[in-house]
């Protein structure tokens, strides 16, 4: 038996997570020089070390749960940098429209 006050350490997982926040890293910083935004150079940098590129990981599954969180931050951070007046000129309304296909949403999740 084990004893489950002892403390488990992965470190296959804290080796992924280190491999890919320095591809980021790297990927990142090309993209700012080359004049490309930020974000195209962290996926960039992801796709190079994760199992599509040089296949470095070592623990998969847990790696794409950590890369779907992730990308629901970066979709979060883009949505704090949309600019609201410039939407509310083109499309009436967008904060409503935005809220209600939002609460359409949540409300369709919690059926299934």
């Amino acid at each position: 038996l084990t004893d489950p006050a002892l403390l488990y350490v992965d470190v296959g997982l804290i080796h992924s997570i280190l491999i890919l926040i320095g591809a980021a890293a790297v990927g990142g910083t090309l993209a700012i020089r080359s004049g490309l935004p930020t974000t195209l150079g962290y996926i960039v940098g992801g796709l190079i070390a994760g199992p599509s590129g040089f296949n470095v990981l070592t623990n998969v599954p847990t790696i794409q749960t950590l890369a779907q969180i992730g990308s629901m931050f970066v979709f979060f951070e883009h949505g704090m940098r949309f600019r609201t007046a410039f939407a509310s000129r083109r499309i009436p309304r967008v904060e409503n429209l935005t809220a209600l296909c939002a609460i359409k949403m949540i409300l369709s999740a919690c059926m299934v």
